[in-house]
C-alpha cells in the first residue's frame, strides 16, 4: 500500500495527513484512503460500533463528514476528500 496516490491527471495526494485526522474521530476504528482511477480518492472506514437505527446512522455520517472537513483542512494539496457521499453497508 502506498502513502501517495497519483491521479490520472498526474497530481499527487499524500494520504497520511488525511487518514490521521479521520482516525482521531472516536467512532472510527480504522480508515483506508485509496485511489479510484478518477480525480477523487475513495474513503473506506470501519466504525467501532454499528449504528443501531437510521437516526444514529444519519448522525454518525454527519459526524464523520466533519472529520473529512478537518482532514481536508489539515492535508496539503488541492485534492480533497468528497464529503457528499457515504453510507453504511449491511451489517454482517
Amino acid at each position: 500500500m502506498d502513502d501517495v496516490v497519483i491521479f490520472p491527471d498526474g497530481k499527487k495526494l499524500n494520504l497520511v495527513p488525511y487518514g490521521a485526522v479521520i482516525e482521531e474521530h472516536l467512532a472510527v476504528a480504522t480508515v483506508l484512503i485509496c485511489g479510484t482511477g478518477s480525480t477523487r480518492p475513495a474513503v473506506l472506514l470501519q466504525t467501532r460500533q454499528w449504528p443501531k437505527n437510521d437516526e444514529r446512522e444519519k448522525r454518525s455520517l454527519e459526524e464523520m463528514r466533519s472529520s473529512f472537513k478537518q482532514a481536508n483542512e489539515a492535508g496539503p494539496g488541492l485534492r480533497k476528500i468528497d464529503q457528499r457521499v457515504g453510507g453504511f453497508d449491511e451489517e454482517r
